[in-house]
């Protein structure tokens, strides 16, 4: 039985404490789990879905599997804590958002356990580094590379409400100065549509947090990564345009350009421990295969963003591992805004203002709007 390992972590009473809501129990007692139906853009365009399997018994299934590839892995004990607590996720106080935590931490740790291309000698679970407080593990290579790995999660609302007197929501992806955000708020203000500040503080404390828990590396062979589950965005539709454009756009993402972090209260310092920043969101393929490599399968559901810390002859070292060639932060396709809408006579209107927003909040910045390549 491809559930076994779960099945036996239920006979030794892991998971006595579980919440009948918790995703895994309803997999585990044959019911689709709620999160689907909670998320309906996740479950579309999928070949699984399309072709009608059993839902809960393939993710009970496939992620019992990989709690197992994990377990061969890391020690037993790591992963029976691991168990009893984070994919506990509340408890009783049962947590969707902690889940998802606690899910995204099984996907990254067993791709790059098991298929970022190089044997794995030594993978430690939340290693006491010189923080007070841990990564979610430590990964050591036979080719000499070691991964300390921090993976997070954002928490959003799981739609957006346009309130019933405007014609939408404008949303920009990057960091605004005091000048930029009043502009750009009444600029959407005459228009008639609802202006939404991006959500720099979750992007701040995800980097704040990974970097307070992370050694300082050499960038050669040993690199910090912070993986960005940017999922249950309640601008699904998207993908990742908000969390590329904070942290990677060209004008003034804030891996590259010091004065927007500071501006948002992230030191050199904070950005000097991340070597790198992979960016993605998940699909109905890759929770229900609990595979990491779906988002392989898709283009622009994951980027990775490299510190420029990182010396070019050592870019292989991540770029390998990952699958994924960086982003080039000097020029590259990126949305300045997100929407949303809901009739399609004011698609126009918005797209109209977003164009004419960005430039003239560029022109409100020293590099000018015509140096750079952008669509919206």
């Amino acid at each position: 039985m491809f559930d076994t390992f779960l099945r036996e972590a239920e006979a030794d009473g892991l998971l006595k404490e579980y919440s009948p809501e918790h995703f895994l129990i309803q997999a585990m007692n044959g019911q689709t789990p709620m999160f689907f139906e909670e998320h309906q853009n996740i479950k579309s365009n999928s070949a699984v879905n399309r072709a009608k399997m059993d839902i809960a018994s393939t993710f009970v299934a496939n992620f019992s599997c990989g709690l197992q590839r994990l377990a061969s892995h890391f020690c037993e004990k790591d992963i029976e804590k691991f168990i009893k607590g984070q994919l506990a996720a509340g408890k009783d106080n049962y947590s969707e958002d902690q889940f998802v935590q606690a899910f995204s931490e099984v996907m990254v740790l067993g791709f790059l356990t098991d298929f970022a291309g190089k044997k794995v000698v030594q993978a430690t679970y939340e290693p006491k580094l010189q923080g007070q407080s841990n990564p979610e593990a430590r990964i050591e290579y036979n080719d000499g590379v070691v991964f300390d790995v921090e993976v997070k999660t954002p928490c959003f609302p799981k739609i957006i409400t346009i309130p019933k007197d405007k014609r939408g929501i404008l949303k920009p992806n990057m960091v605004l100065t005091r000048e930029q955000f009043s502009l750009a708020k009444e600029l959407c203000q005459n228009a008639n549509i609802e202006f939404m500040p991006p959500r720099v503080l979750k992007i701040k404390d995800f980097i704040k947090s990974a970097s307070n828990k992370f050694e300082k590396v050499d960038n050669i062979e040993h690199f910090n990564i912070l993986f960005i589950n940017w999922t249950l965005s309640d601008f699904y539709n998207v993908g990742v345009n908000e969390p590329i454009g904070l942290i990677g756009n060209p004008i003034n993402g804030i891996i590259h350009c010091s004065e927007a972090a500071s501006q948002i209260g992230i030191s050199d310092k904070d950005l000097e421990n991340i070597s790198a920043i992979v960016i993605y969101r998940d699909s109905f393929d890759s929770i229900s295969q609990c595979d990491y490599r779906w988002h392989f399968a898709a283009p622009k559901r994951v980027e990775l963003i490299l510190n420029g810390s990182v010396q070019s002859e050592h870019v292989q070292n991540i770029a390998k591992k990952l699958n994924r060639d960086p982003m080039n932060t000097s020029f590259c396709e990126w949305a300045p805004f997100d929407w949303a809408f809901d009739k399609d006579e004011d698609e126009i209107t918005i797209k109209t203002q977003a164009d004419s927003l960005f430039r003239t909040m560029m022109k409100l910045s020293p590099q000018g709007a015509n140096t750079f390549n952008f669509s919206v």
